[in-house]
């Protein structure tokens, strides 16, 4: 078929309009576009992925400061230091001397020094006892107590913040003076300890404290009992009874065969008063019993050449 110069130019141009059309959609869809696209993202995603290597990188600079971290370091070694510091006890204690507002100044052996040294001493002979947590105070209390037997209580605080431990010393208070013949002189306070020998205490003759001689002679030792307490209690309350009713004590015997009390009034009187330490229960009703005996004795002038025996109870009686 032959196509004339007309035809064949317009199906050139229909053809080339047609080429153009196909291609208009195609842009959109082409593989060319997609893979640009698709270039694009794996782009920013190496990027991304860059970055973090980066900042994963040890080598990078700006993870290669470590004198950044310098001053957090020093903060929390000063930190544990100054614990550990303040877990520290000083061997050199402050010794506080208490006073019960009885008798216990007169009860004081030496001075603070000697107290002051022998805690130095004891803080100092362990490790252990130089660290709060460890230090056994109540084993350096005790050992104070054995060593000044004129102290009746010691106490010992730690503080929270510094080093300085506290030692608190409360002197022991003297109630009576036993003579025994055997040991010698000693103050007894109200449990019957012997805190010390007269002559190791400060101005206690100076107390006016009754004195009772012990003719049993057992032995007796500083910082031992020396007699029981219900002995002490009694005698107490006799002393107490009699001068209550205007009677004066001229001496206090505990005889060595027999668990009584003697008692020797003043103001002339031959006679001395038995008492029986076996019924210290009962020893008010000892007291009256005396009492009321004595007082029967005056009214009718009757004078007793040896002795009122008040031991047994509801009953007196007199040679």
């Amino acid at each position: 078929m032959t196509l004339s110069a007309d035809m064949k130019k317009d199906k050139q141009t229909n053809t080339k309009f047609s080429l153009r059309s196909d291609r208009t959609p195609s842009i959109k869809n082409s593989p060319f576009l997609y893979y640009g696209k698709e270039t694009k993202l794996t782009t920013d995603v190496s990027r991304v992925d860059g970055r973090r290597k980066n900042l994963n990188d040890p080598t990078s600079t700006s993870e290669n400061h470590w004198w950044k971290y310098l001053p957090s370091v020093l903060a929390i070694l000063v930190i544990i230091f100054c614990a550990g510091y303040e877990l520290l006890l000083s061997n050199n204690p402050k010794v506080v001397i208490l006073s019960n507002g009885l008798n216990s100044s007169v009860v004081f052996t030496g001075s603070s020094k000697v107290y002051q040294q022998y805690a130095e001493k004891l803080f100092g002979k362990s490790l252990y006892d130089r660290n709060k947590l460890t230090v056994n105070t109540a084993q350096i209390a005790s050992d104070m107590q054995k060593q000044f037997p004129a102290v009746a209580n010691v106490s010992i605080t730690l503080p929270l913040l510094g080093n300085q431990p506290t030692i608190y010393i409360e002197p022991d208070s003297p109630v009576i003076i036993l003579q025994n013949e055997s040991s010698g002189t000693f103050a007894i306070d109200s449990n019957g300890k012997a805190i010390d020998k007269i002559s190791n205490l400060t101005s206690v003759q100076n107390l006016g404290l009754p004195l009772v001689v012990d003719q049993t002679n057992i032995a007796i030792s500083p910082g031992e009992e020396a007699l029981p307490t219900g002995d002490v209690n009694f005698i107490e309350l006799v002393i107490e009874q009699l001068k209550a009713n205007s009677i004066p004590i001229s001496s206090l015997v505990l005889p060595s065969q027999s668990r009584e009390l003697d008692v020797y009034p003043g103001g002339g009187v031959a006679y001395f008063v038995r008492f029986n330490l076996d019924d210290g229960a009962d020893a008010k009703q000892q007291i009256g019993t005396f009492l009321a005996a004595r007082q029967y004795l005056i009214t009718n002038k009757i004078t007793p050449s040896q002795y009122i025996d008040a031991r047994v109870l509801g009953r007196v009686y007199y040679k």
